[in-house]
């Protein structure tokens, strides 16, 4: 068993959930001609990505 730092772990399952939900939006975007779409949807997720990327770069957990 590997023991990640807690960060980490965050950081793996939020690439999941973007890498899952991206294949979805993109579909969506394709089907309503709008890359935009595509975009709006994973920009919060980008978005969460980013923090944890941060708050590990400042060392808080």
């Amino acid at each position: 068993m590997v023991n990640l730092p807690f960060w980490r772990v965050k950081l793996l399952k939020q690439r999941r959930k973007m890498s899952n939900l991206s294949s979805k939006v993109f579909a969506e975007a394709k089907t309503v001609n709008n890359l935009k779409h595509s975009i709006y949807r994973m920009t919060s997720e980008i978005a969460v990505y980013s923090c944890i990327g941060s708050i590990k770069k400042k060392n808080l957990w």
